[in-house]
């Protein structure tokens, strides 16, 4: 087992979407990872392979113009231990918080920590189901909003057609009975009656996350502390 990091001088993302974007990438490109961070200036993997050089250059390709031509700096350590594997997956899962990104790693989207706690949409580890949660009745823009946590996308893109958009048209009458078609045509473009989810596993994960507080939507600025936001490195 490897720990990876590529980590930057400037900023790999400066807001929701491209932070999206990067996690996408991240995923498609390097598949059957154990444990996944990232956070604006730095990506942290464990892997069964040494793949260091597959992450350096996805995030080498990723909106290099923000580097300023400043150059990526590369770790790998090796990992034999399994637990010595259990308590570096645990500290990467903390870097959001040691960053003064938010106050609970579980809110930090871009991590595996919630793919772990089954409140991920598309996980990317395999990890035991959790039950069915029992029916919650939530406003429409608390919904809104684990939806948007969970499916990892921005807000403003439940506006726009995705699963994102289908898991929240589907829901919504479920977990925000009194809702209105003109209420959510306004959030969504979508009347009640539109397409339907046919995923069963990302609709429990937004049915599991309606009552975790730490799930949160993708909005407002990412609070990058100034002195990462300047590009300096910053020791963890």
């Amino acid at each position: 087992m490897f720990h990876v990091v590529v980590r930057s001088r400037g900023p790999l993302f400066v807001d929701w979407a491209e932070g999206a974007e990067l996690w996408e990438r991240l995923v498609a490109m390097i598949p059957q990872g154990v444990a996944l961070v990232a956070v604006p200036d730095r990506v942290a993997l464990v892997h069964r392979l040494p793949v260091v050089e597959r992450l350096r250059d996805v995030v080498d390709g990723f909106r290099p113009h923000r580097r300023r031509g400043q150059a990526l700096l590369g770790g790998l350590d090796g990992l034999s231990d399994p637990d010595v594997v259990d308590r570096t997956v645990d500290w990467m899962h903390l870097e959001p918080v040691r960053a003064g990104l938010t106050d609970d790693a579980l809110s930090w989207p871009f991590s595996t920590l919630r793919d772990r706690e089954g409140l991920a949409a598309r996980p990317i580890l395999e990890v035991a189901p959790r039950p069915e949660p029992a029916p919650t009745t939530v406003p429409l823009a608390r919904l809104a909003e684990v939806v948007s946590a969970v499916f990892r996308v921005p807000l403003e893109e439940l506006a726009r057609p995705g699963a994102a958009r289908t898991a929240l048209v589907t829901l919504a009458p479920e977990c925000c009975p009194a809702v209105t078609d003109a209420e959510l045509v306004a959030l969504c473009g979508v009347a009640r009656g539109g397409p339907r989810s046919r995923s069963s596993g990302a609709l429990r994960a937004v049915r599991a996350a309606l009552s975790e507080p730490r799930m949160v939507g993708l909005a407002g600025p990412l609070g990058v502390p100034s002195d990462r936001r300047s590009g300096r490195d910053v020791a963890v």
